[in-house]
């Protein structure tokens, strides 16, 4: 019969897990559509959000590390969570790109739903914002809508006389045009200046906190009991989506004339950071202490199968990478895209999320966590086309229910093939290289590549482009899988040791002996 006992031992990680996520469901969604109301392109915002995860590269094994030989992760995350607040919340302040104004009369006439076809006399490529009055007839707009469009170079078009495609009449409409592209002035100024070193000097702190955070609950579990994280991450997740949408609400109410305040977004992540700080002095857990760490890595990379599992670690972290920067900068521009719909967007993911969690580690038994890996890449193919399809700010909302095998169940099992690998006292170290090569290494290229293609091809073939590229990876990890363990050597003992009691309180040692095999530890 399968029961179900609650672990008081674990109640703080569960805590740390909904607090610390509830914090991020307040920053990292609205971060990059922040970057572009403040007038940062789509390749300045690949390079914000790359170096974000650039930083994680080097500061998660590092801090797992500096945690391993301290044997006290719980302070390492205290200090890094302050300083993580400290450095996240100035990013309101940062001043928009001053764009060169350009007023002049434009005619304009509707050409298909939500866009318009606009000329001015230098032909000059500008984005406008166009204030309406009553009488205006372009398509889906009404009286108090500002609404923007692109304008570009069009030798057949001379102004005023721009010829209409629909037969709305044409409306004479006059508009304050900032320019853009190479035209607008300030590039790399002190807009993109701010953002990049605020970016970095909080990624220092914040990059690495996941993968402690995921080492805290795993030591507290210890090996026999790895299967069960997942019962712990979904707090995480819980916490991620019963904020978000709040987040999102409160945006659009306190927001006006066009202009989107984040205000409440960064002080509630602040907020956040600093109860997480404090949560963390409640924690049981104490690492054995690592003897020689650079020696038990060395050890594990030249294993092929722990190769193999980093490799599609990385193409996952490409996958979130592009997905989590260019995904609300893309449906932001569809037709009825509010703060509301991108904060259901993330309560639909991560309602999902928490049934796969829970069954986590019952999947796991029942294939592996290989197969968990490669299923997650496979849901990542299909996230991807669903997004080169929608056409309306909502349809994002369907597509999102894919998140949850698509991340939850591989960074389950990321996380847990980590530790079940990792010597004796390594766990914080080998998850965060794990996680350094997922949301690090992988993140970076998806962000980087992903602006440079999406500046370039647009975001339809992006999207398209990485789904490719993860159903072709999965399939081939696979195969990968199947005939490294066919011609695979038997693993050695000493590669790597069983301490799982090390990690195990005495409370948890006399539960493990009483407890039937099915009895499930929240």
């Amino acid at each position: 019969m399968f029961k179900c006992q609650v672990n008081v031992r674990m109640i703080p990680v569960k805590a740390l897990n909904f607090l610390f996520y509830a914090g991020l469901a307040c920053y990292m969604p609205y971060k990059p559509i922040f970057q572009k109301q403040l007038g940062l392109t789509t390749t300045q915002n690949g390079l914000v959000q790359a170096v974000d995860k650039i930083v994680g590269i080097a500061t998660q094994p590092i801090s797992g590390f500096i945690a391993d030989k301290t044997k006290s992760i719980k302070r390492v995350l205290i200090v890094w969570f302050i300083l993580a607040a400290i450095f996240i919340f100035p990013m309101y302040f940062v001043p928009p790109v001053d764009f060169p104004q350009s007023q002049a009369a434009y005619t304009c006439c509707g050409s298909s739903p939500g866009r318009l076809s606009c000329a001015d006399e230098a032909g000059q490529r500008m984005e406008c914002k166009l204030q309406r009055n009553e009488s205006s007839k372009c398509e889906n707009t009404n009286a108090t809508t500002t609404t923007m469009c692109q304008i570009y170079k069009d030798s057949n078009i001379s102004f005023p006389d721009m010829p209409c495609t629909t037969p709305d009449p044409v409306q004479h409409i006059n508009v304050t045009c900032p320019l853009i592209g190479e035209d607008r002035g300030e590039v790399y100024g002190i807009t993109f200046s701010l953002m990049f070193f605020l970016t970095i000097m909080s990624s220092l702190f914040l990059a690495p906190s996941p993968a402690l955070i995921d080492a805290t609950g795993l030591q507290a579990l210890g090996k026999e009991k790895v299967d069960n994280y997942g019962l712990q991450r979904l707090w995480g997740a819980i916490g991620y989506g019963s904020i978000a949408l709040t987040v999102g609400l409160v945006t659009d109410a306190i927001s006006n004339n066009g202009q989107i305040d984040y205000l409440f977004a960064f002080i509630s992540v602040s907020v956040f950071l600093l109860i997480t700080a404090g949560v963390c002095t409640k924690l049981d857990v104490v690492s054995p202490g690592a003897h020689n760490v650079f020696r038990g890595i060395s050890a594990l990379l030249r294993q092929p199968k722990i190769i193999l599992f980093l490799l599609v670690v990385y193409f996952l972290g490409c996958s979130i990478g592009l997905q989590q920067t260019f995904l609300f900068w893309y449906v932001d521009s569809l037709p009825g895209s509010t703060q509301t719909i991108l904060g259901l967007a993330i309560v639909a993911n991560c309602v999902v999320e928490i049934p796969l969690y829970i069954l986590s580690g019952w999947l796991a038994s029942k294939t592996s966590y290989n197969f968990l890996l490669s299923f997650g890449l496979f849901c990542y193919g299909l996230r991807f086309l669903g997004y080169s399809l929608i056409t309306q700010a909502w349809h994002v909302i369907i597509i999102e229910t894919l998140h949850g095998p698509a991340f939850a169940l591989p960074i389950t099992a990321l996380c847990a093939q980590a530790t079940l690998l990792s010597p004796s006292g390594m766990v914080a170290t080998t998850v965060g290289v794990a996680e350094a090569v997922y949301w690090g290494l992988g993140f970076t290229t998806g962000a980087l590549l992903g602006g440079v293609v999406y500046n370039s091809k647009g975001p339809i073939v992006t999207f398209r482009g990485m789904m490719v590229v993860s159903f072709v990876t999965s399939l081939l990890y696979g195969v990968a899988v199947k005939v490294e363990e066919r011609f695979a050597k038997p693993p050695e003992t000493t590669a790597v040791p069983d301490h799982s009691s090390e990690n195990e309180s005495p409370s948890d040692e006399d539960d493990q002996k009483s407890r039937p095999n099915k009895k499930n530890i929240l």
